[in-house]
């Protein structure tokens, strides 16, 4: 049996002329391709466009912290957005879709409208919210912090229904608990280590040994306590004093165990002031000095003030300089943009102060030291050492030449030499020969292991050029050493 039917598609009138079930199966066809077509076009809907109003209004919402100060509006208001993207993630309808991002951008609009008024209702306590806040309240003084907040959305809450008297009332309260959550973080944060100190003291009965030291601890303690009490807001002093007291009590406690091990008879009067003078000396060899206690602490003190105090005025002397080659620099970059000049030296410049970082970061203070003589690099093997007398590499060495090996690697086209240098020990002519035979013994270690194009020397001085006194250990140790010179190609 044929069939004759009509089919209108935008006014166009087409007749299909198809057995009965070759109908049927063509009114599926049909109703899948819709079903697909509409599944197609809603997918390919930009969601950023269709969303963009309400998270506007969300994000305004946030920035206006209305879900402390409008927390009503601001749920409604959240839930009505959550549910459009529930709705658009299930393919829903769009029009259901749309009507829930109306009423979200609604209840935004009016929550941030409330947020703003409550911003000057509720001034007093979102300052004290702000200050407690920057002390790290929430940690330090949790539950009081915690009774604050409450106090305050329930302020606000009261406010956004309207009811003035009520919310004036909470947010008082609000504000008290602020405060005294800002307050007990302070002690705790700058006190609370003072105070454990001093308690750990009085455990172990410090009193017994130092009880002027711990007693300036408590006094130093219950001043900064009362400071802070007193004027919160001026917190250096009293932090101040909270720091002093933390010392005077490790103060006392150190000073309790020298005192106990002499009541002890474990030290002897003559080894607890040799103990004494043991940091003054670390101090004096750093400094390259002698420490001589044969006219008492006195005079040690005396010189090594003198001597920082020369090194304070060279590190001023020494940055002024850096200041004005500062501004020498600029002034010549400044210069050459005039004329048009592309500045290659400026080009160099920032190139070599790269490989010097990436130079300093190979070695640490005990390996060597990396300086700049000219155009010269100079790396100072400190950690370098040889057995006395010996020019034999040893195998503890093998780390730091292979650091070295990298380090020579950052300058392809620089030639190097290598200095031995010694100590004053021994005779001058027999410390000539050893640095020489320690230098050559470097050289053929690098040799055998780097680019075999690059030109390397080695020389010995001897004890001729010293960088440290040779009257203390420390120094002849500083002394002994392989310095590596990189010199650009001319």
């Amino acid at each position: 049996m044929m069939i004759y039917h009509w089919i209108g598609n935008k006014g166009h009138a087409v007749v299909c002329c198809a057995p009965l079930h070759h109908l049927r199966l063509l009114h599926a066809v049909l109703a899948i391709t819709l079903c697909f077509t509409s599944f197609i076009c809603f997918a390919s809907s930009d969601k950023n466009t269709l969303f963009r109003e309400a998270k506007l209004a969300l994000a305004a919402a946030n920035s206006a912290n209305a879900n402390i100060l409008a927390p009503k509006g601001y749920s409604e208001g959240s839930k009505y957005f959550q549910r459009a993207e529930v709705l658009f993630a299930k393919q829903r309808a769009l029009s259901k879709i749309q009507k829930e991002l109306a009423n979200a951008q609604v209840a935004l609009n009016q929550a941030s409208k409330h947020a703003e008024l409550a911003q000057l209702t509720l001034a007093a306590p979102l300052k004290a919210r702000s200050d407690a806040k920057s002390v790290d309240a929430q940690r330090l003084a949790g539950d009081i912090w915690r009774e604050a907040e409450k106090a305050l959305l329930e302020a606000a809450t009261r406010l956004e229904g309207g009811n003035l008297k009520r919310a004036k009332r909470l947010s008082s309260d609000a504000e008290q608990h602020y405060r005294t959550a800002e307050l007990t973080a302070i002690k705790a944060s700058y006190l609370q280590d003072a105070r454990q100190l001093i308690n750990k003291a009085n455990d172990e009965k410090v009193y017994r040994y130092t009880p002027k030291t711990l007693q300036k601890a408590e006094e130093l303690l219950a001043l900064a306590e009362k400071e802070l009490t007193e004027n919160r807001y001026d917190i250096d002093y009293p932090r101040t004093l909270a720091k002093q007291a933390r010392y005077e009590a490790k103060h006392a406690l150190a000073l309790s165990e020298l005192v106990k091990a002499l009541d002890r008879s474990t030290i002897t009067p003559e080894e607890f002031l040799l103990k004494l003078e043991a940091p003054l000396i670390s101090i004096s060899n750093a400094l390259d000095m002698i420490a001589s206690f044969d006219e008492g602490f006195d005079t040690v003190a005396d010189d090594l003030v003198s001597n920082i105090e020369s090194l304070r005025a060279d590190a001023y002397e020494l940055g002024e300089r850096r200041k004005e080659l500062a501004r020498l620099e600029n002034e010549m970059a400044s210069l050459e943009q005039r004329m048009g000049i592309q500045s290659q030296r400026v080009a160099e410049q920032e190139a070599q102060k790269e490989s010097l970082r990436k130079l300093n970061d190979l070695f640490n203070r005990d390996e060597a030291s990396v300086l700049t003589e000219g155009r010269n690099i100079l790396i100072r093997a400190v950690g370098l050492t040889f057995s006395p007398g010996s020019a034999q590499i040893n195998s503890q060495n093998f780390a730091l030449l292979q650091k070295l090996k990298t380090a020579i690697a950052l300058y392809p086209r620089y030639t190097l030499l290598i200095e031995g240098h010694t100590d004053s020990f021994g005779s001058n002519s027999a410390n000539l020969n050893l640095s020489f035979a320690r230098a050559e013994s470097v050289k053929a270690y690098l040799r055998a292991n780097i680019d075999s194009a690059k030109t390397i020397e080695a020389i010995g001085y001897g004890e001729t050029h010293p960088i440290a006194n040779n009257e203390t250990q420390e120094g002849r140790t500083r002394n002994r050493r392989i310095d590596f010179v990189l010199r650009p190609p001319l």
